[in-house]
């Protein structure tokens, strides 16, 4: 595939994804406006309020700029767009529960690590990325969890409203689509599943229309080998 062809079709791919993606990543609060119109060239990540503020800049001659994140498999691509000064911006928010962003930036459909976050890894197969932490959560204001008792196990995912809540682990084979959560019977903001599960260690996600997230009031966490992190639950002791 020669260089124009693949710009023709990331081209594309960001045409698409610029009409579905003007959604609440670009309503700014004032924090984050000023912050997008006085920046002059591309930096790090920064977190703004509850949002992360991607940005790229070059010397070179540069059309098209997206980002795209593990959680989301790299199925994805967020188009950035240009502030006053010509830079090329994007304020994301994170999904709930997310303690870290891994990322690639596609620059004119050449995906790359970022060039102005110094913390990078290396995923499978060696492919590059960068990665951004997020500030923890204090767990005080997460009280609803996940329990082990009696031989089951009731996920449960606080949310005011979702077309989609499911659960996929090491119990289902990662399965994303056999397992949903129901809105409680307890008429709280809490959507739980009750499953049988026998005395062991699992290790889980949910997913929240589409978006892959660890049990946000679950400390306890490890990475798989792809580099995500999945949570963890240990059943019977």
């Amino acid at each position: 595939m020669t260089y124009h062809t693949r710009l023709i079709i990331c081209s594309i791919l960001f045409v698409i994804a610029g009409l579905q993606g003007i959604s609440a990543e670009h309503f700014e609060t004032l924090d984050m406006h000023l912050t997008i119109e006085l920046k002059t060239q591309g930096t790090g990540p920064e977190l703004v309020n509850d949002r992360v503020l991607f940005s790229y800049s070059s010397r070179e001659p540069t059309r098209l700029v997206g980002i795209a994140f593990l959680h989301e498999d790299f199925r994805t691509i967020h188009p950035f767009y240009r502030n006053p000064q010509g830079v090329f911006v994007l304020p994301y928010v994170p999904p709930a529960g997310s303690e870290e962003l891994v990322y690639r930036l596609i620059v004119d459909g050449i995906w790359m690590q970022d060039p102005y976050n110094p913390r990078t890894a290396s995923l499978p197969g060696g492919i590059p990325c960068s990665i951004f932490s997020l500030p923890a959560v204090p767990r005080e204001e997460l009280p609803v969890t996940t329990t082990a008792e009696n031989g089951r196990v009731v996920f449960r995912y606080p949310a005011d409203s979702a077309n989609s809540i499911t659960v996929a682990g090491d119990f289902n084979h990662w399965d994303p689509y056999m397992y949903s959560l129901r809105r409680d019977p307890s008429g709280e903001d809490v959507y739980s599943l009750s499953l049988p599960l026998p005395r062991g260690t699992y290790h889980y996600y949910f997913v929240v229309d589409g978006r892959r997230v660890i049990d946000p009031a679950n400390p306890l966490t490890i990475r798989k080998n792809d580099g995500s992190l999945v949570s963890v639950l240990n059943v019977g002791g």
